[in-house]
């Protein structure tokens, strides 16, 4: 399909902008894509329980929270407007460059929001629209089935003194070089803790991980191999601001996380 003057002064006509929003770290204009609109992103919906009580005011909340008191929230839904402003042949090239990230998991960065959205993106048909007889551009909504907080740059820490910005706890992932020992063990400063109590002594400079957010694989790794906490550990998460972790049986522990923000 040939482009025509026509079609090239209509486009050039069109409000779109292509500076404000990131897909994994590349602009939507470098894909051929512009917004038409600020994205639209959905409502926060909080998984939260009630039940009347006779003899009380109110209702009774079950709702179940974390440990700073936030009810846990589900998914919310962004929503990008997009535009192609090229030729045809051009607009087909942003077509098959927006193919190459639907159906997976990305990050939305919106101007200067302080963290970003992550999700699994999805896309509607795109409309091809034609002005005056001519090819003008097509129109797509593409989707993100985002988690409900903001994720940031993640952070690595060498120690035990940790300050976790953002306003949500998080859930970390620490990496110890073991000691000759045959325990090692992680605590929280109010005393939850996760500990690996071995049969045999740990060969030392063997390297632990321990993935405790329940959103990912988590679990005890060993030199990479699966390993059982004793059944009094819990994977614990870690509060806003500054805390101290008390480390048995590793020579050295980092501590690394995604701060999490939580806004409307």
């Amino acid at each position: 399909m040939a482009d025509s003057r026509l079609g090239i002064y209509l486009r050039n006509k069109m409000f779109v902008d292509d500076g404000t929003v990131t897909v994994n770290g590349v602009r939507l204009g470098d894909m051929g894509w512009y917004l038409t609109s600020a994205p639209e992103v959905d409502a926060i919906s909080f998984d939260t329980s009630y039940t009347t009580v006779t003899g009380a005011h109110g209702s009774r909340d079950l709702s179940l929270t974390d440990g700073s008191g936030l009810a846990y929230a589900g998914r919310r839904t962004v929503t990008l407007h997009l535009r192609t402003v090229g030729t045809w042949q051009e607009a087909v090239k942003s077509k098959i460059a927006l193919g190459s990230i639907v159906g997976r998991d990305a990050r939305v960065t919106w101007r200067a929001l302080p963290g970003d959205f992550v999700g699994r993106l999805e896309s509607s048909s795109p409309s091809e629209v034609w002005q005056r007889g001519v090819f003008a551009y097509y129109e797509i909504d593409l989707t993100m089935s985002a988690m409900p907080m903001l994720y940031g740059r993640k952070t690595a820490v060498s120690g035990t003194k940790l300050t976790v910005s953002g306003n949500c706890r998080v859930f970390p992932t620490f990496t110890a070089t073991l000691k000759a020992e045959k325990k090692l063990k992680i605590s929280r400063a109010d005393g939850v803790f996760i500990e690996v109590d071995a049969e045999r002594i740990f060969a030392a400079g063997a390297v632990a991980v321990i993935e405790t957010s329940p959103a990912k694989s988590r679990g005890v790794y060993i030199n990479d191999v699966l390993t059982c906490p004793t059944l009094t550990s819990d994977f614990f998460d870690l509060p806003v601001g500054d805390s101290t972790i008390t480390v048995v049986g590793a020579s050295s522990i980092t501590t690394s996380y995604e701060p999490l923000w939580l806004i409307p």
